[in-house]
């Protein structure tokens, strides 16, 4: 299943022979033909163990044969008997040979194609059809003698009989009356085509720098598909790949070189862009998975094998323009994936790899944990000392020149392997959130402060920290947000239970907790199951606090009435009804 690679073969396919296509038997996976460029066919019977190679042995009394015997294409298809199986094999200049016998002998298809069309007319004279090259071959999954053949200038051609004899499928594509000023408007390169499994009548032709063509009545007239999700430029459409995906009806994959793996779900009428791929340069080769499964497999020039929907390693994406510094290394630890809607043809991106500036501290209430503020900056390029003395100490001097935003001098090093940040901000007996994420100022290698001039990159600090949901990352990740609570000792009356009070107190805008002065305060050392009343010197209710809020012996108010409106400057009292207690009485002071 790809998971392990071993080299057949090696003193018949050395590195001088390049292999330009496999097929399988339907038989058994010992039975395989290879292509190669210049030393014609191999079939083996025993995995690859030996080979029989196939060059002028195909005909030899033809008349022209070749110096070098370049296979084209191959392939390996189901017999009508069920014991035998059929090969076809195309080789360049000099013919499209096919074996009914399982590979053991061969025999020449006449197929013949006019030399040229701007002088049409129907009954070309044999004396002057000539050899076609062809692209591709495409069978019938419900007529096995059915064979379409995707040729060059051609168009397609058509075999009802296995190979036997073949017939144009050019329909309207051709002009059955040519412009005698304009040369070549019957060319019509075919690069690769597959019959739908639902109608057969209904096939796919992908046709060199015009793109996808369908048609619904065998042949007779072709329309131009896909046009909105293939490139705009169909000039560049060099290299086309098709298949069937065996137990979904309908479902036929093209993959443009250098473009887009693209999928139709209804037999070619409609295409969009396929979810979950790479996008590489030099896709040569397209394959789905027999068995049903669903599974799609691509080769590629230079980068390997890919499946569809999976990370690529960057170890295996290098191609021949990687340098052999990089080339030579064997694990960078990094992966790419490309996630539907990120990435789409003829973007272009950049990877550089290296580590991130430093770690940065971030802190949010209880209240509301996503409401962070960054409190800490620790820069590992530059690692400078904002503060002579203590981190907490409010009266130390600044060193002059350096970053007191950054506060590094809030960071503890002096533990091998370990950094310690320091935090004055917090008062006992409350819960803060804590999140450490990596940061880095979007340039590479910077050697001083002074130049860091670029936006922030910040990792995640929880799970959807997003820049597109108001967050402060455009990387996805869960983050590591913690709940941090302040426990100190504190006063407990004679029944053991701890001092209920009230922070800040009083309320006012110059104090409480940092970034929310003058607005939230927390009664501290609330029983479980307690709840508490707010009411004004005159004995108005103000709101009811449930224990549905309680946490962690902590109940939050953000100062507000019961019908949201902030109250204003005054005395007021509060109540704690505790549970098979008495209640508790207390004393807010706010200052507006």
């Amino acid at each position: 299943d790809g998971a392990d690679w071993t080299q057949i073969a090696e003193t018949t396919f050395t590195n001088e022979v390049l292999i330009t296509d496999i097929a399988v038997s339907p038989r058994s996976n010992e039975e395989f033909a290879v292509g190669t460029d210049r030393d014609g066919l191999f079939i083996t019977r025993d995995g690859g163990q030996t080979f029989v190679q196939w060059t002028a042995e195909f005909d030899p009394v033809y008349p022209n044969m070749p110096t070098n015997f370049s296979t084209r294409v191959v392939e390996w298809t189901r017999g009508v008997d069920p014991d035998s199986s059929r090969v076809f094999a195309f080789l360049d200049n000099f013919g499209l040979f096919i074996s009914r016998d399982n590979g053991v002998i061969f025999a020449r298809s006449e197929i013949e194609v006019p030399p040229n069309l701007d002088t049409w007319y129907p009954d070309y004279p044999d004396s002057l059809m000539i050899l076609p090259t062809i692209n591709a071959l495409s069978f019938d999954p419900n007529n096995l003698d059915r064979v379409a053949a995707a040729l060059s200038y051609h168009g397609a051609y058509e075999s009802m009989d296995g190979g036997v004899t073949w017939q144009d499928l050019y329909g309207d594509l051709v002009v059955p009356d040519p412009d005698p000023d304009v040369d070549g408007k019957w060319v019509h390169t075919g690069l690769d085509i597959v019959y739908d499994d639902v109608s057969d009548q209904t096939m796919i032709l992908g046709v060199l720098q015009k793109g996808l063509y369908r048609t619904a009545d065998g042949g007779a007239t072709w329309v131009e598909v896909a046009d909105s999700v293939q490139r705009t430029d169909r000039a560049k459409i060099l290299r086309l790949a098709l298949t069937r995906l065996t137990g979904s009806p309908g479902t036929i994959f093209a993959l443009e070189d250098e473009y887009s793996l693209l999928r139709s779900a209804d037999s070619g009428l409609t295409w969009e862009h396929f979810a979950s791929q790479p996008v590489i340069n030099k896709g040569y080769f397209l394959l789905a998975d027999e068995d049903g499964s669903g599974e799609l497999a691509m080769g590629s020039w230079g980068g390997g094998v890919y499946l569809a929907g999976t990370p690529i390693s960057l170890t295996d994406s290098y191609t021949t323009t990687t340098s052999v510094e990089l080339r030579s290394t064997l694990d960078l630890g990094l992966d790419i994936t490309f996630q539907e809607g990120l990435y789409r043809p003829n973007d272009s991106f950049d990877l550089i790899c290296q580590t991130f500036q430093g770690w940065a501290v971030w802190r949010g209430p209880s209240q509301n944990p996503e409401e962070m503020t960054l409190i800490g900056l620790y820069d590992r390029v530059n690692p400078e000392d904002c503060f002579e003395g203590y981190c907490g100490d409010v009266s130390v001097a600044i060193i002059p020149n350096c970053f007191v935003s950054k506060r590094a001098a809030c960071f503890n090093v002096t533990s091998e392997d370990t950094i310690r940040f320091f935090d004055e901000e917090i008062y006992n007996g409350f819960t803060y959130n804590y999140s450490v994420t990596s940061f880095d100022y979007g340039n590479t290698a910077l050697t001083s402060a002074e130049n860091n001039t670029k936006d922030m990159l910040f990792s995640t600090r929880f799970e959807g920290d997003l820049v597109e949901n108001g967050g402060i990352s455009i990387y996805p990740g869960p983050g590591n947000q913690t709940p941090v609570q302040i426990n100190l000792p504190v006063d407990v009356d004679e029944e053991g239970l701890g001092e209920i009070y009230v922070f800040p107190n009083p309320v006012r805008m110059d104090a409480g907790f940092p970034r929310d002065e003058g607005g939230t305060v927390t009664f501290r050392n609330i029983p479980e199951g307690s709840k508490v009343l707010v009411f004004t010197t005159a004995g108005d209710r103000v709101i009811d606090i449930g224990p549905e809020v309680l946490l962690g012996g902590n109940m939050d108010w953000n100062t507000c009435n019961s019908s949201g409106e902030s109250i204003a400057s005054g005395v007021y009292l509060f109540k704690v009804e505790i549970p098979e207690r008495d209640d508790y009485w207390g004393r807010l002071v706010v200052i507006r």
